[in-house]
């Protein structure tokens, strides 16, 4: 598994090449839907409170499948991720977001084991019912929202997102009864299955975030910079506006300066390995190093692969 420890000199002193993205790069705009289901795992560590990120999360799991934890990158404890789910829709009534803990695959492969085994019909062969009914989001929720966080990184397409239209229908239609009211607006399955627009986030919160209170000349600064491949005046920089707040934040440099890039020049236009080997030659050479934080760390090696072998997240 991998660790942050030496992961400068590693990416550094790498001498293979890094590993290419198996998937394109994912598209910036927005399509328009009626249901909004928005997805992150960025999570914040209980014990330092300092944040996690996907591929940090999945480097730092362990081979074990009734291990709920990952190590936090920054102070090597156990932490339990979350998966985040926001839902929205343009008829649809705001609701808050919701967690459940984020599972290590080798979890999720046991868990939907044991549901298949004690909820299917073994006896005609159709182990799977269970997960064909839209009562299962409600009767296992956790293991839901992983299932569908899973195959979208995989880019396989399933039943499991339009098991959630078919739950509203369910949910509105027994509220209807419970009401004594009919309800007569009918939906045609095409919209239905159609209409939905599935989005897996990077993270909740805009780049270089609003504790750094820093001006669009700032930021523009750091974009130049960006343009022209050079990462230590934006590390310098950061680092300074960081040590300016009475309440110190425990933001990653290496994630602001990133994520900008990509909002800004778009992701298409960033080569994020030529990036990464930018960052770490920057940031190995930076004087002051004790003005940064762990977290300022370049990605490691093993969060690096975890990142290219799964589809590309979006940023909010």
């Amino acid at each position: 598994m991998g660790s942050y420890r030496g992961s400068c000199t590693n990416l550094k002193d790498y001498e293979e090449p890094l590993p290419e993205s198996l998937y394109p790069t994912p598209e910036e705009a927005k399509a328009e839907s009626d249901v909004d289901i928005t997805l992150t795992t960025c999570s914040q560590c209980h014990n330092c409170n300092r944040l996690l990120y996907d591929e940090d999360i999945m480097a730092n799991w362990s081979a074990e499948d009734s291990n709920l934890n990952t190590l936090c990158h920054a102070c090597g404890k156990p932490t339990v991720p979350l998966l985040t789910v926001t839902i929205s829709g343009r008829e649809m009534r705001n609701c808050d977001p919701f967690s459940v803990p984020y599972l290590n695959p080798l979890v999720l492969r046991k868990e939907l084991e044991n549901i298949l085994a004690r909820e299917g019909d073994l006896s005609s062969g159709n182990c799977f019912q269970s997960v064909a009914d839209s009562k299962f989001i409600d009767e296992h929720p956790i293991i839901y929202w992983n299932l569908i966080w899973t195959f979208e990184r995989i880019n396989i397409q399933t039943h499991l997102p339009n098991l959630y239209f078919k739950h509203r229908v369910d949910v509105q239609t027994n509220s209807s009864k419970a009401n004594g009211k009919a309800d007569l607006k009918e939906e045609d399955d095409d919209k239905q299955d159609g209409g939905s627009s599935m989005r897996l986030v990077e993270e909740g919160t805009d780049p270089l975030t609003q504790e750094l209170a820093v001006i669009g000349k700032f930021m523009q600064q750091i974009i130049n910079y960006i343009r022209v491949n050079d990462l230590a005046e934006p590390i310098k920089s950061l680092t300074y506006e960081r040590e300016q707040l009475s309440k110190k934040i425990a933001y990653s440099i290496y994630r602001d300066i990133l994520f900008l890039a990509c909002k800004v020049l778009g992701r298409a236009q960033i080569d994020i390995n030529a990036f990464d080997k930018e960052y770490t030659m920057a940031y190995s050479r930076y004087c002051e190093r004790a003005a940064l934080e762990v977290q300022d760390k370049p990605i490691s090696l093993s969060a690096l692969y975890c990142r290219q072998y799964f589809r590309p997240l979006l940023l909010p």
